[in-house]
């Protein structure tokens, strides 16, 4: 039998979007007549993922607070992407109070909205939460899944329920997020009370939920788009460039111009080639270095062949303590195409955090976790022949083990159907 899937989630399933896509990936097998999908954010969803949406944004629902009903609208397919992130052009800041406030207007409109009865009509075998900081989405999951008796499931990619911090503001814990936090948790915390199984997208987060809640837990990594059979590069026809290609929050851009500026005293005729986009002040700032090439958005078809034929993949993360603490548990979702893009990947981050060991146990990366030894690393990924023909075989076989799309959507359905 395949179950028919409700899926909730914050932000629309396009493959240009990282938490739609990511999610997306592992449902690609599941028929599109069984998964059906209600979202806050996002213009259109990708075929290739999902054809049956409903939005309902946060701006409607506070334009209609004292409406009977809340129509949803159902997304377009295939749009082509803006080259933004979904939230780029947000009005409002995400702050504690903002997201309180949020949080409070949807508790009012939620049940006279259009996302039950579509839920409802669709007659769900399973309600799939993806896990985000918005507590009027989990009651949603629970709701649509009681109301329905479909067993609830959660996907996650994230610890903000662990968080004791306020994350929106980079700061210890306020007044005002003391008491979303609050509001948060406790959504959580009823939802899992009544969830059949989590699926996390690494082990430690995995343990973590299962620890908390005890609740069964499953591991599947996020799917890579690319082929897990590369068409392999001679090292002499690789153009002289190293590239990052992701976006610049958290105070990458730092790390970034830190290993800009290593890069030219290792080797001084190979650039830094930055692809995405970023708040002016960032791009600005990246502007400043003679070392860094701003590229802009790229279709990801282009950029694919632009990483096959560099030098070096670049990721990096900041060291600051804040950051080390906050970004503990991330695991980036491009890591699974930078693995099989038939050129090595380089990661300058803290070691502590839950990537950096990913890559180094597994050999799948030149890791560098020391700014000290960033041009010693560097120097190592650019002219050992040898060592980048290992990190390239390691690379491709955590790519084939974890990171396998065919593979992956095979679990998720037998998890589904469990």
């Amino acid at each position: 039998m395949v179950p028919k899937v409700l899926i909730v989630a914050n932000t629309a399933f396009h493959m240009s979007n990282n938490n739609g896509r990511t999610l997306g990936m592992l449902l690609k097998d599941l028929p599109n007549e069984n998964k059906r999908l209600l979202c806050l954010i996002g213009d259109s969803l990708s075929s290739r993922l999902i054809e049956d949406g409903y939005r309902i944004s946060d701006g409607y629902a506070v334009k209609h607070l004292l409406s009977r009903r809340l129509p949803a609208e159902k997304l377009p397919v295939d749009l082509p992407p803006s080259g933004t992130s979904p939230t780029a052009n947000r009005r409002i800041p995400k702050t504690a109070l903002t997201m309180l406030l949020r949080d409070l207007v949807w508790s009012l409109v939620l049940k006279r909205t259009d996302f039950l009865p579509l839920a409802k009509a669709f007659a769900p075998d399973v309600v799939l939460w993806q896990l985000g900081d918005s507590p009027f989405m989990a009651r949603l999951a629970l709701l649509a899944a009681r109301q329905s008796g479909a067993k609830l499931f959660v996907f996650t990619t994230e610890d903000y329920y662990f968080k004791t911090w306020d994350y929106f503001a980079r700061k210890e814990s306020g007044f005002f997020y003391k008491i979303f936090s609050r509001r948060m948790r406790k959504a959580v915390r009823a939802l899992f009370s009544e969830t059949a199984l989590c699926i996390a997208n690494t082990p430690q987060l995995a343990q973590r939920y299962r620890a908390e809640f005890g609740v069964e837990t499953a591991v599947l990594m996020c799917s890579a788009q690319g082929s897990l059979e590369p068409e392999a590069v001679s090292e002499d026809a690789r153009q002289r460039r190293v590239v990052y290609a992701g976006n610049l929050d958290f105070d990458r851009h730092l790390a970034l111009i830190e290993l800009a500026r290593a890069l030219y005293e290792v080797e001084p005729s190979v650039t830094l080639e930055l692809y995405g986009r970023a708040e002016e002040k960032i791009m600005t700032r990246l502007e400043r270095e003679p070392n860094i090439r701003l590229m802009g958005f790229v279709p990801y078809e282009s950029l694919a062949e632009i990483l096959r034929t560099s030098l070096l993949v670049l990721h990096a993360e900041s060291r600051d303590a804040y950051f080390r603490r906050d970004l503990k548990a991330a695991f980036s979702t491009k890591i699974a195409d930078s693995l099989c893009c038939a050129t090595p990947l380089f990661l300058y981050a803290p070691e502590e955090l839950i990537l950096t060991r990913y890559l180094a146990e597994g050999d799948g990366a030149f890791v560098c976790t020391d700014p000290e030894r960033l041009q010693d690393s560097l120097r190592e990924a650019l002219q050992d022949r040898d060592r980048r023909a290992q990190v390239l075989r390691s690379a491709l076989a955590l790519a084939r083990e974890n990171h396998d799309p065919e593979k992956n959507s095979r679990k998720m359905l037998a998890l589904l159907n469990g």
